[in-house]
């Protein structure tokens, strides 16, 4: 057993695991069953065994070397425990899905690997409801009402996503539905002790990170002790400007006029209509005209655009099918040959019939061309400005000047044709009244408040993330003069000052965007691109202190981060969140994951740095020293927050799935990057790789495992975390 009883040996077993399940990963795009094999079969559990054995066997020789922390056992008792429960649900868990119809009854179960096991108890569904945004056919969440029979006693119970049934050991989850059948598909699970004992160790953990966290004799402090002695510097950074709207102002105010989405939320007619500019023209003015008044223009005069480089493009391939002539902007016109025919039906038509993940650049530029061209004809025919409400209509749709309006009285009918022939020739401040009074009588809903109309209309006009982006990169970059070159205490303090004020402002825009949305800002890759980055800065501002190169690296990061959010490709649209996100373990989870990515970001800038340094100034250096002593606190913290974040993510899938672990890529990508940074930080135990150049090499290669889980496994993967 010596072989097993080294460190060693724990690194080898962990890069063997990390390659498996990354192996798996790729296999389950082309053969699910062949994943479930890697992921269940023998040689994956004795990995799994090997790495609790030699976990032990460091532990027994170490115990003769010194004090231990206590915290240190009880997290690596946390793991071995959490592998444990893991083992038995694999082991006794019990799975599958009953499909029930209206008045339909069920007394048994088909579990998922064929087998059929009698129930104590019959279900039957009374009934299914389904609740929707406004205006769409999005639901908003489903319902199943149920009647459960035990014992001869009948009890009416309900079912709904993120909500189940516990029932005789049962677990009932609301897993899918069939609207035109009325169905309900629901998914049960019995795990009476696999799941207890893994949410065991994730208490376990937690215990543990706290004790790591503040114990005197822990790592963490060991490394702050040495940072302090090591004498880091007085830092940080930054300062932002306002972006107002730089359009000359309208002579009529729009501001009180709401409008409809197309996912169903009511906006201000501003942001809807920067929105729309945004998608097509890829900038929210044109020609000098706000956002209101380039959508109202393109509506009474469709010729305006009609030969105008106005439809955001920049494949060249593309170009040269459509003759683009004017940079990235083609003109409608360029869509259609000489006889008036479509230049992109065919490749449009070809695109559609390849699956998602397998389309060239070619054919996603292709369909985004065609979403373009068909939202700028949308704003021609007036059909996409949703700024009527219908009086009494159940589904409380809006509709815009040319949709159909026969489903309107003919006094409301008239009104509309009326008011937007006025609207779209001579608007008035009268005008928009009437339209503004309109909205309120005719909504069938309540309309946003004035408080929160407001921020709205401020966060359109002072862009937080794009001027806090600004505001973090200059900052940075000033830090870095003053504290590198300079060296003067005096203005490196007030660059951290300075530094603040960019980050209230970042904080500003996301509590104002929770504000206006009423949902958490994290449940697309805009909003989780701009929380991370707050992460990133919040770390960053608390190392002011402690490292100034450190901070600047990280404010740099934070502003990259925020100019990536506000690429073309990152829709900042507020979106509704489908049924599974209604969950307050969204915050929890994706708030600590991002809180880890942002240590992770700021340890990928600290080893490039230290690598840099080591050709400067060689390795025995006190830069080089300073800078892997803040790699390790950043990769232990990251580490923690990371797994912590992992775990919080188990136990809502628990309550939404059915199952805390299912081995979705994402899942499995988040284990491999956890795994990737536990070799990284027990790197420093083996004689070979503990010098700084090896670990700043190992930090990278963390990184990459990171960006792998946060962007790879949406564009090269398919999992059930496909949500943005």
């Amino acid at each position: 057993m010596k072989p097993l009883s080294g460190t060693g040996a724990l690194l080898i077993l962990l890069i063997v695991m990390s390659v498996t399940l990354a192996s798996a990963t790729i296999v389950e795009r082309y053969s699910p069953s062949a994943a479930s094999f890697l992921y269940h079969n023998p040689v994956t559990i004795t990995l799994w065994i090997l790495l609790v054995i030699d976990f032990f066997l460091i532990r027994i020789r170490r115990s003769g070397a010194g004090k231990v922390p206590v915290g240190s056992d009880i997290l690596h008792i946390s793991f071995v425990v959490m592998l444990t429960g893991a083992f038995i649900t694999m082991t006794t868990q019990k799975e599958g899905h009953v499909y029930l119809e209206s008045g339909q009854t069920e007394r048994t179960l088909t579990l998922d690997n064929g087998h059929t096991v009698p129930l104590h108890f019959s279900v039957r569904l009374d009934s299914l409801e389904i609740s929707r945004y406004p205006g769409t056919g999005n639901p908003s969440g489903f319902t199943s009402y149920v009647t459960i029979v035990r014992d001869g006693v009948a009890q009416k119970r309900t079912v709904s996503v993120n909500h189940p049934l516990r029932l005789s050991g049962w677990r009932i989850y609301q897993a899918s539905y069939e609207p035109e059948k009325g169905a309900s598909i629901l998914q049960m699970v019995r795990d009476p002790w696999g799941t207890a004992v893994t949410y065991a160790g994730y208490i376990l953990f937690l215990l543990a990170f706290v004790l790591l966290t503040f114990s005197p004799d822990s790592r963490f402090s060991h490394l702050r002790k040495r940072l302090s002695r090591l004498g880091c510097c007085l830092i940080l950074f930054l300062a932002g400007t306002g972006d107002a709207d730089a359009s000359p102002t309208s002579r009529v105010s729009w501001d009180r006029i709401m409008a409809q989405d197309a996912g169903g939320r009511t906006v201000t007619l501003d942001t809807y209509c920067r929105e729309l500019m945004r998608k097509i023209h890829h900038d929210e003015q044109w020609d000098g005209l706000n956002p209101v008044e380039s959508v109202l223009r393109i509506m009474a005069e469709p010729a305006s655009v009609y030969d105008t480089p106005f439809i955001y493009q920049k494949n060249d391939e593309i170009a040269s099918l459509i003759r683009q002539r004017d940079g990235h902007l083609a003109e409608f016109s360029s869509l259609f040959d000489a006889d008036g025919s479509y230049r992109l039906e065919e490749p449009v038509e070809q695109a559609l019939s390849v699956p998602p993940r397998q389309r060239s650049r070619f054919q996603k530029d292709i369909l985004k061309l065609d979403e373009k061209a068909n939202l700028l004809y949308s704003i021609v025919r007036g059909t996409s400005l949703s700024v009527f409400p219908v009086r009494g209509s159940s589904d409380k749709r809006w509709l815009s000047p040319g949709d159909d309006l026969s489903s309107v009285t003919g006094q409301d009918s008239t009104f509309i044709r009326d008011l937007t022939a006025v609207l779209l020739t001579e608007p008035s401040e009268e005008s928009v009244a009437l339209l503004e009074r309109y909205q309120k009588k005719c909504s069938g809903h309540a309309l946003p408040s004035f408080s929160r109309i407001r921020q709205e209309l401020l966060c359109n006009r002072i862009r937080p993330f794009r001027t806090g982006a600004a505001g973090y990169m200059c900052c940075a970059l000033l830090l870095l003069v003053t504290s590198l070159i300079l060296n003067r205490r005096r203005i490196s303090s007030a660059v951290i000052f300075l530094t603040v004020l960019p980050f209230l402002l970042h904080t500003w825009g996301i509590g104002a965007r929770w504000f206006c949305s009423g949902q958490p800002p994290l449940s697309n890759s805009y909003e989780v691109t701009v929380f991370l980055s707050w992460c990133t800065a919040l770390f960053s501002i608390i190392l002011s202190r402690r490292s100034a190169p450190a901070s600047a690296f990280g404010l740099l990061f934070s502003g990259a981060l925020l100019l990536v959010a506000g690429m073309n490709s990152m829709d900042p649209a507020i979106t509704p969140l489908v049924p599974v996100l209604q969950s307050p373990w969204l915050m929890f989870h994706v708030a600590v994951i991002m809180a880890g990515y942002g240590c992770f970001g700021i340890n990928f800038l600290l080893a490039v740095y230290n690598l840099t340094a080591i050709r400067i100034w060689g390795s025995s250096s006190g830069t080089v020293g300073r800078a892997t002593v803040l790699m390790e606190i950043f990769a232990l913290t990251g580490l923690m927050l990371m797994t912590l974040g992992t775990f919080l993510g188990a136990v809502w899938a628990g309550e939404s799935w059915g199952t805390y672990w299912s081995w979705d890529p994402k899942e499995t990508w988040a284990l491999i990057t956890i795994l990737a940074y536990t070799i990284t930080t027990h790197a420093r135990m083996v004689p070979r790789t503990n010098t700084p150049e090896k670990l700043s090499i190992l930090s990278i290669i963390g990184f990459l495992c990171v960006l792998m889980t946060y962007f790879g496994v949406n564009w090269f993967l398919v999992g059930m975390h496909s949500y943005a």
